[in-house]
């Protein structure tokens, strides 16, 4: 809903406008209460840590600086309720949580997975620059995904951020699940003339790594299988609910309707349900009018029938729509300068 111009009336919301639902801020304001001292006091440890404890946790580091992320864009996702130029901020961020999380566990697998099944090569790969290159590839990828988010919630096309997110998701457990079968099968396996001593402690890290990918794992499942099953949903219905898969996107008719109280002329589009209706003067005079094209007619009859003035910031623009569009009333009253110009520049 836009309430300047009578084109963004297309869209059936402007994402800096709207307020996010209660149960929503109430997720919110836990996740940052919760996660930001938490993964503050996480970084605090691994970098207080002598000898090698930030090379050797280096993903983790990195993981809880993507959570420190996600928790201040839970944290702007509340105030845009009143600080509205915060909520693109606030849907970039998401890209934090929904890639940089997954895709850190996903290194952390990986790590360990090398670590496990290929020795040599783990090794090889072990000094801390070549980490810090995974993670600024990783960094690419999560700017990359916020910047996706943020494009997909503006726009309001909740299907392209649905198969954006289910894409991803179906990579990051796939390598996930297949480094939890491959360090399962060698801790089975023990090498050859290895003591009973030896084959404990190795075992003993083997099964270290197995918990800890097996943790990841079943983590990313349960807190991300559920939005999965929905998008699924979305894509076979063609249904969604706009304020599970983005917060603040969503807005019910009766809430448009007490934001509209005020305004002097202005056409509603919301998506749930579907409405599209016309306010004047504060009241919805029409309802349920089934499409813009038809509410935009409707407006202009009752423009002619109770000889009413287009708001002083959209005459310009109501004009054109009526004299260009429609073909009403073309020469009479005089056309303005600008609408002759537009007109003369379009038509030449």
């Amino acid at each position: 809903m836009n309430s300047t111009t009578l084109g963004a009336s297309t869209n059936s919301t402007t994402p800096a406008s709207l307020p996010v639902g209660n149960l929503v801020m109430c997720i919110f304001s836990i996740n940052f209460l919760f996660g930001l001292p938490i993964h503050s006091y996480i970084i605090w440890l691994i970098i207080t840590r002598t000898g090698s404890g930030v090379a050797s946790e280096f993903f983790i580091l990195n993981l809880s600086v993507s959570e420190i992320g996600y928790c201040l864009g839970s944290l702007f996702f509340v105030l845009m309720n009143w600080i509205s130029v915060l909520a693109p901020l606030a849907m970039f961020m998401q890209g934090l949580g929904m890639t940089g999380r997954p895709l850190f566990q996903c290194l952390m697998c990986v790590e360990r997975y090398l670590a496990v099944v290929h020795p040599v090569t783990f090794l090889k790969y072990k000094p801390l620059r070549y980490r810090v290159i995974c993670c600024t590839v990783a960094w690419i990828i999560i700017l990359g995904s916020c910047v996706v988010f943020l494009i997909t919630l503006m726009l309001n096309n909740i299907n392209a951020n649905t198969w954006f997110f289910l894409m991803q998701f179906f990579v990051f457990l796939s390598i996930q699940l297949f480094c939890l079968v491959a360090v399962l099968r060698a801790l089975k396996q023990s090498g050859p003339g290895e003591g009973r001593r030896e084959r404990e402690e190795e075992n003993h890290t083997k099964r270290t790594a197995f918990y800890l990918i097996l943790i990841t794992t079943v983590s990313m499942v349960i807190a991300y299988v559920p939005i999965m099953i929905s998008g699924v949903f979305i894509i076979l219905m063609n249904q969604y609910n706009v304020t599970f898969w983005a917060p603040g996107v969503g807005k019910t008719e009766s809430s448009v309707h007490e934001d509209l109280k005020m305004s002097n002329m202005q056409i509603y589009v919301c998506r749930e349900p579907d409405a599209v209706g016309i306010f004047i003067e504060g009241i919805p005079v029409l309802t349920d009018l089934g499409n813009l094209a038809r509410a935009c007619c409707l407006l202009l009859g009752m423009k002619y029938a109770l000889n009413l003035q287009y708001p002083p910031q959209l005459c310009k623009t109501f004009e054109v729509f009526q004299r260009l569009f429609v073909g009403l009333d073309t020469l009479s009253p005089k056309p303005s300068s600008r609408f002759m110009t537009l007109k003369n520049k379009l038509l030449s």
